[in-house]
Formats: C-alpha cells, sequence, structure tokens
C-alpha cells in the first residue's frame, strides 16, 4: 500500500515536470514575436507597394501608438494601436467613426508597425480572432520608409 502511494506520487510529479517544461517562457517581447512570425505569414514591402499602387481591395492597419502614426504612416492605413486591437477590429460604432466597414474575416489584412514585431503579434492575434487573410508587413514603417524615400 505504501508502495503505490509513492509511486502514485513521483507519477504526479514526473507529470508535473514534464507539463510544466513544455510550457514557453520568454524573455522579453522579442522572442515572443519570433515565435509568433513562424505561425503567419509575411508581406514582402514590394508586394505591398504593388498592392497599394495597384488599388487592390486590401485593409492596412497601423498598430502603433498615435504619436507614432502622426510622425509618418503608409498612405490610406488606418491607426488601430496594438492594445486597442482586438477590441475594436469587429466593433462596428469604431469603424462607423471613420468612414469605414469592419472587415469582414476573408478580407486581406495587413498589419505594420516600427519593425514587425508588433506587427507579427497583431497577425497571430487576428488570426485567433478567425481572419484567415492576414500578413504582417515584413520590416515594418522602418522598411517601407527605406523603400520609398
Amino acid at each position: 500500500m505504501k508502495k503505490i502511494k509513492i509511486l502514485r506520487l513521483l507519477t504526479a510529479v514526473v507529470v508535473i515536470l514534464f507539463i510544466s517544461s513544455c510550457m514557453a517562457s520568454f524573455e522579453d517581447g522579442s522572442e515572443l514575436a519570433e515565435v509568433a512570425k513562424k505561425g503567419i505569414a509575411e508581406m514582402p514591402v514590394d508586394s505591398l507597394i504593388t498592392k497599394l499602387e495597384n488599388y487592390d481591395p486590401i485593409m492596412l492597419l497601423d498598430i502603433r501608438q498615435a504619436s507614432e502614426f502622426e510622425e509618418g504612416n503608409i498612405p490610406s492605413s488606418v491607426l488601430l494601436p496594438r492594445g486597442e486591437l482586438e477590441f475594436k477590429i469587429t466593433d462596428e460604432s469604431f469603424w462607423e467613426k471613420i468612414f469605414l466597414y469592419a472587415p469582414l474575416p476573408e478580407d486581406e489584412i495587413v498589419v505594420y508597425c516600427k519593425s514587425g514585431g508588433r506587427g507579427a503579434l497583431a497577425a497571430e492575434s487576428l488570426q485567433k480572432l478567425g481572419f484567415s487573410n492576414v500578413y504582417s508587413l515584413q520590416g515594418g514603417y522602418k522598411a517601407y520608409q527605406a523603400k520609398t524615400e
């Protein structure tokens, strides 16, 4: 009887150690973004520029802060800061205020930030919310600026 209790206890300890070793732990947001990039699609800046020049129907979301957006942004982008994204992406009243329709789950959406990390996390969140045609702009606004200046 005592041996069975000890065996159960050891089994429980092994299971707990196994489960805890499978859980990811990150030093900072950049590590988290690198993991997110593995599960999302990135759009090269040249592809975005072509889409914009051809007036392709895409929704371009700038997920930086308002102060960053005011310093410069990609024409036709909508400011929707990362901290508000999940709450406002399907909020009809938000979109009505800026005279647009809320995106449909199948609409092509390109998100961008300064250099790509927040964009990857935003694309991952949108996928989790059911949006199926989402891209993070590879290299973010910095890469876009480098190509267009």
